[in-house]
């Protein structure tokens, strides 16, 4: 299926060194009461389970991205004067704007596709974190695998998607505890996956998105 993304990378003057809800926070504030809002603090972000509009510091840039036509005609239309994003006191000036405006496939393929994650993947819960810590090594694979699957399965009902055949995943996953990872209290992974199935760029999966984690890229 193919579904409308824009995605936004911004180049500032100086070093960004704060977190993806910052960026929401201030993008919501400058532009209160424009159609963008709506996917940040009004009717367009509590009308969908996935978020339409998400942010993500990537190797140091401030990301975003909008799924689906109404999240992309938003974003387009800040667009001429989205010229810095201000935080804390701190204006971080945006000298160039890395914007991919198109169609993307998203859903089931017919060959497998390898994935890398940009920012940290936070694919337990609460629930499941306990019993994954007592896994051995070859049970902690397979279960990765078929959480990963779950997200992309949920991703197709979000969007109506039909999957005729089995969605298959190869991962090779790093572990990052609570420790390094503060952020989350079920910690997160980093690496590679292979799966036969369609994501955008920098589309994120799993829990927190909200908060920048799960980005997706695609490799070769």
């Amino acid at each position: 299926m193919l579904i409308q993304t824009f995605f936004l990378r911004m180049k500032t003057d100086v070093m960004f060194n704060r977190a993806p809800y910052h960026v929401r926070q201030y993008i919501g504030e400058t532009f209160s009461g424009r159609p963008i809002d709506d996917f940040i603090n009004g009717d367009k972000r509590a009308e969908f389970t996935y978020p339409q509009l998400q942010f993500k510091v990537i190797q140091g840039d401030p990301c975003m991205i909008a799924v689906g036509n109404d999240a992309v005609n938003a974003m387009r239309e800040i667009m001429p004067d989205l010229e810095e994003v201000h935080i804390e006191g701190v204006a971080f000036h945006i000298v160039e704007k890395q914007i991919v405006d198109a169609e993307k496939e998203l859903g089931p393929a017919r060959t497998f596709i390898n994935y890398e994650f940009a920012t940290p993947w936070i694919g337990l819960n609460e629930q499941n974190f306990l019993q994954f810590k007592y896994y051995y090594r070859e049970e902690r694979i397979a279960f990765i695998n078929r959480l990963l699957m779950q997200n992309m399965r949920f991703l197709s009902q979000e969007y109506n998607i039909p999957i005729d055949n089995k969605i298959v995943i190869k991962s090779k996953i790093r572990v990052l505890t609570n420790q390094s990872l503060t952020t989350s209290p079920t910690g997160g992974f980093v690496g590679e996956f292979r799966a036969n199935f369609e994501l955008p760029d920098y589309i994120s999966i799993g829990n927190m998105i909200s908060k920048g984690f799960g980005a997706v890229h695609r490799l070769g």
